[in-house]
C-alpha cells in the first residue's frame, strides 16, 4: 500500500497532506519541520485511514503562508 498525497485549501493556505490505509480516522501531527520517517504509518493501514499533514511551508506544502500568518507559532493559532 502507497501513500497518497492529498491538497487542500483552508481559508487561503495551501494544505498538503499525505494519506494511507482505510478505516477510521488517525491524524498524526508530527514535532520537526521535515516529513521523514513516516512509514511507521504503514503498520496502521490495514486497520485505520492515516493522515500526516505537512507543516505549512514545510514538505509538499508551498513556502508562502496566509498574510494572516505574521510568525510561525501564529500559523499554528490562526482562526
Amino acid at each position: 500500500m502507497d501513500f497518497e498525497t492529498l491538497t487542500f485549501d483552508i481559508d487561503g493556505v495551501h494544505t498538503a497532506v499525505k494519506a494511507i490505509g482505510k478505516g477510521p480516522a488517525v491524524l498524526a501531527l508530527h514535532g520537526a519541520a521535515t516529513f521523514e520517517g513516516h512509514q511507521w504509518a504503514k503498520g496502521l493501514a490495514d486497520r485505520f485511514r492515516v493522515y500526516l499533514p505537512h507543516h505549512p511551508g514545510f514538505g509538499a506544502a508551498p513556502r508562502r503562508i496566509s498574510p494572516a500568518c505574521r510568525t510561525w507559532s501564529s500559523t499554528i493559532c490562526a482562526s
